[in-house]
């Protein structure tokens, strides 16, 4: 059996704010040192829970245009 490393808080944080900055997965893996498929999975658990989150909450994440 294969144990496998998880992420801390600060380490996943880093992730985050690296992708939110609006860097590639690339530029944030050589950013924090981490695997770049560690980083494309913890971007899809992300994705999950915001759309979880936008669906309890839809009238949150409404945008007006004018």
């Amino acid at each position: 059996m294969v144990s496998m490393n998880k992420l801390t808080r600060d380490e996943r944080v880093r992730v985050v704010a690296g992708l939110v900055e609006g860097n590639s997965t690339r530029a944030t893996v050589r950013m924090t040192g981490i695997a770049k498929n560690t980083v494309a999975k913890l971007l899809c658990d992300l994705g999950q829970a915001c759309d979880s989150v936008e669906g309890e909450y839809p009238w949150r994440y409404t945008l007006v245009w004018t």
